[in-house]
């Protein structure tokens, strides 16, 4: 049995106080960007194990940069409710056997046999960052951050079957990181990727690149 999470978009947004932020100052838009990047990262951190389904009230208005990978499928509405659509869908999911997990925290967004996952306990696990785990190996960690980084829009999706750069990567994590400073480190990693990969965004002038790869090490040694 395989689980299917069906994600009550628009609840998440609404129920968590940065998204609503980012709704207020930049658009529903740039609101369901950010969800959908945080998912991305997510499925990239967690694996397999379960397939995601986004579901948004509406049309598709501001999801055409939305870059899912293949356990995540965006959905709109269209002339239904989002609502409807997650029942059905969990409806569907239970039929053929499946574990249903619904994300909301309307009471009525609920169908037989499923699970119910409150928005913002959804959203705490979204913002868990990834973890290093000392018993990785270096080409272990350089493939978690090549998924990390693709799953935030920096790198193509092609970058995680790259064995050239997951092998640079480790072969520098592996000589360097112990001993030199992370902001060191990071633009050494960041001159890696930009000799293998279409590196977005390009030009960088907020360096956001950059401190993407000291937000995924943060302070921890390898």
């Amino acid at each position: 049995m395989s689980r299917r999470v069906l994600i009550d978009a628009m609840n998440v947004i609404r129920t968590n106080p940065s998204l609503a932020r980012v709704e207020d100052e930049l658009g529903n838009a740039a609101a369901r960007r950010e969800l959908l990047r945080l998912c991305g990262e997510y499925i990239a951190r967690e694996g397999g194990g379960a397939e995601y389904a986004i579901v948004f009230d509406g049309g598709d208005s501001g999801l055409d940069d939305a870059a899912g990978l293949g356990l995540m499928v965006v959905i709109c509405s269209g002339e239904k409710t989002a609502d409807e659509i997650i029942i059905e869908k969990a409806e569907d999911a239970r039929a053929l056997g499946h574990e249903a997990w619904i994300v909301s925290n309307d009471a009525e967004v609920r169908a037989a046999g499923t699970h119910a996952i409150r928005a913002e306990d959804f959203y705490d696990e979204l913002l868990r960052r990834p973890v290093l785990r000392e018993s990785d190996s270096k080409n272990e960690q350089a493939k978690r951050l090549v998924a990390h980084l693709v799953a935030a829009g920096h790198l193509p999706s092609n970058a995680v079957s790259d064995a050239g750069l997951a092998a640079d990567l480790a072969r520098h994590l592996e000589y360097y990181s112990d001993a030199m400073p992370l902001q060191k480190l990071a633009k050494k990693l960041e001159s890696i990727f930009r000799e293998h990969a279409r590196v977005g965004p390009d030009p960088d002038p907020q360096k956001t690149f950059l401190r993407e790869l000291k937000a995924f090490f943060g302070k921890k040694k390898f």
